[in-house]
């Protein structure tokens, strides 16, 4: 059997030159493959001819601890390690693969699942209770989960850079050994699952050939050539093997981030004034997505969101109106607050810190154009009075940067 702590997810940046980086603190992986088959059947005849397969569809869910970085943010929307800020438009065309290396618990390594080209659908983030940790949650979607085992057990990633020396004529090689790719076994003579191009922000899927901007294997010499490169290219490229790159760790345990954070480093401000008294938090993210294949081809090509729904929710104990003061534009002790008057502008800040006190910032997110959707009032025999508040809005950042949150 494979306990959690054998089970090594990494995310790999499919569209840009960003590098991967190993999940951290995941609290929870929760892929579902729907396989979409559809019987057949005929007049005239009992029972199921055969099924139609059409294209599965992937769910994959992350939960993780607050851990005070962007770094799965910035993977997720392929941007590098210093962008910022991230803005939730970042997410519309990107695209990320997920592979999890696992490891039975007699200590020998049973495969590798791969789900390539997964794009967000949501995120959240939640504060449950003023004592509670802080949860990320990632949902996200594709079409393909692929399982290697045995002699093809290791996917293996690799970013190259083409240089001035590794040109000759129009193409570029490098020496795939270590490791040497393995045969797949599904499909006679493929070596190499995918070669991605990266040239001037451009990213292209090459296919094998020996055609202009296609590649070639060489099994005998273990040498990978693509077709058409110029100085400068980034290649990302895909292949199985029956051992890991020598030298290094599919997981390197990481000490220097905190395992959870807890509702007391964070602060918060709505229309500009700060928050108090506000007994949770929780801001999710849903993109409807619209993402397209083509004719004569299973894979997606184009990649698209129609529309983004970020939605605010402030539950606290009724105290006074300070909240509803600002939802309404109005100063403090107005002695008339009407819904019909509140505003569609309002702004709200969250800001992450690494200890209670607030004097170091970590990252934070901002919201604008909120508009309340919703005022919800409660109260029962032997208890206080609640007053939950729900905001919509289409705009959001995330940075490491204060000054973006400004």
């Amino acid at each position: 059997m494979i306990r959690y702590e054998n089970f090594d997810v990494v995310a790999i940046p499919s569209l840009t030159t960003v590098d991967k980086i190993q999940l951290d603190r995941i609290q929870s992986v929760t892929p579902v493959a729907t396989l979409n088959r559809e019987k057949n059947k005929e007049v005239g005849r009992d029972g199921t001819i055969d099924y139609v397969k059409r294209t599965p569809t992937i769910a994959y869910a992350l939960t993780q601890n607050e851990s005070l970085n962007m770094k799965i943010f910035r993977a997720l929307a392929n941007k590098s390690n210093s962008t910022h800020p991230i803005n939730i438009n970042d997410f519309k065309t990107s695209a990320t693969d997920l592979l999890a290396y696992l490891t039975k618990d007699d200590g020998n390594f049973l495969g590798t699942i791969w789900y390539p080209k997964l794009r967000v659908a949501g995120f959240s983030l939640n504060i449950a209770d003023p004592d509670a940790k802080i949860e990320r949650r990632f949902d996200l979607v594709g079409e393909v989960m692929k399982e290697f085992q045995n002699n093809n057990k290791y996917v293996i990633y690799k970013l190259e850079t083409a240089d001035s020396g590794e040109i000759t004529g129009a193409d570029w090689s490098i020496t795939l050994n270590d490791p040497v790719p393995v045969e797949d076994p599904k499909t006679s003579g493929k070596y190499i699952f995918r070669v991605t191009r990266i040239r001037g922000g451009v990213t292209t899927d090459l296919s094998a050939g020996t055609g202009t901007d296609q590649y070639e294997y060489d099994s005998g010499t273990n040498v990978l050539t693509v077709h058409n490169a110029q100085v400068g290219d980034s290649y990302k490229i895909f292949y199985t093997a029956s051992s890991y790159i020598s030298g290094q760790s599919i997981w390197t345990n990481n000490d220097s981030d905190v395992g959870a954070t807890l509702a007391y480093n964070v602060s918060l401000w709505l229309g500009g004034q700060a928050l108090t008294r506000v007994q949770g938090v929780t801001v999710d993210v849903r993109f409807a997505r619209e993402d397209h294949k083509e004719v004569g081809n299973k894979e997606v090509v184009q990649r698209g969101v129609t529309e983004k729904t970020v939605t605010l929710t402030l539950p606290r104990f009724l105290e006074t109106y300070t909240i509803e003061e600002i939802l309404a534009g109005k100063s403090s002790g107005f002695g008339h607050l009407d819904i019909e008057d509140y505003l569609d502008n309002i702004s709200f800040v969250m800001k992450f810190y690494s200890d209670v006190a607030k004097t170091q910032f970590k990252w934070g997110i901002k919201i604008t154009n909120l508009s309340p959707t919703e005022n919800r009032t409660g109260v029962a025999v032997d208890g206080y009075t609640t007053r939950d508040l729900t905001l919509e809005s289409e705009s959001m950042i995330i940075s490491d940067t204060e000054s973006d949150l400004a």
